[in-house]
Parts: structure tokens; sequence; C-alpha cells
């Protein structure tokens, strides 16, 4: 305790917005690009669930992998918050989680919900846009748990 410095809410903030911004173009870059572009190569596939699921797979351990460290100090200010019911260590967090927004993670987002939106799209859509989005290729109809062959167009 001894070592320990007096704690600096401006320089807490601003390691937090630095380290938020560099995660956000991580996802945007390395997460989201990849994810979309994996959503659209599986279509081109014989079996596009399948694909899909193997690359999103492949795409959360990627990024379990490589989150490690990417927001050091916001995960000191939590630990320390948790460790000594700090008023400062509360407010630091709460106004650093703030400043993460969706809106600039757009590119994250549209890669994993088309994804998700191919894994599932027979739960969630009818027959028709299935056969659509999948070209007549076999799918697995979740609801059900069987397999069906999509008819050709």
């Amino acid at each position: 305790m001894a070592h320990e410095s007096k704690p600096d809410p401006v320089e807490d903030y601003r390691n937090i917005q630095r380290e938020v911004k560099e995660w956000e173009k991580y996802l945007n870059d390395n997460v989201g690009y990849f994810a979309f572009t994996f959503a659209v190569a599986s279509l081109g596939t014989s079996m596009p669930q399948l694909w899909a699921m193997i690359s999103l797979v492949f795409i959360v351990a990627g990024h379990v992998v490589n989150k490690k460290g990417k927001m050091a100090t916001l995960e000191r200010v939590v630990a320390l918050r948790k460790k000594s019911d700090s008023e400062y260590y509360a407010f630091v967090e709460k106004e650093a989680r703030r400043t993460i927004s969706v809106k600039r993670s757009i590119p994250f987002v549209i890669g994993y919900v088309t994804l998700v939106v191919i894994m599932l799209a027979p739960a969630l859509m009818p027959g028709d846009w299935v056969s659509f989005l999948y070209g007549g290729k076999p799918y697995l109809d979740f609801s059900t748990l069987t397999l069906r062959h999509g008819v050709e167009i």
C-alpha cells in the first residue's frame, strides 16, 4: 500500500477513453469485417448453416483469446471498486461505461447479426425466404430439428 499512488480521475478517464476507442477499432476491423465476410462466404457453400456456425465459433474463440489486456485501465478500476467499495472507482467506472457506444461498432454488430441470421434463418423466416437465402441447399430447421431440402429457384 505504501507504493500505491493517489487516484487521478482525469488520467484514468483519458486512458479508458483511449482504450475504448482502440477496443471499438479492434471489434470493427478484426471481428466485424471478418464475421460479415465469413457470413457471405458461408452462403456460397453447400451447407451455409454449418459454415456460419463454424465461422462464429472461430471468431468467438479468436475474440476471447485477443481481448485479454485490451481494456486494462477499466479492468483495474473495476477490480479496485470491488476491493475497496470506493465511490471514486464506482464513479470512474460508471463514466467510463458511458463512453462505450454501439453506434461506433456498427460493422461488429452487423457481422455478428449476419452470421446468426444465416444460422437461424429457418426458425426466423418463412420457407420461401429460406430457400431464396440458401439457394435451394439443404438446411436444418431448428424449430423441428429436421433436415429440410430447399426448393431450387
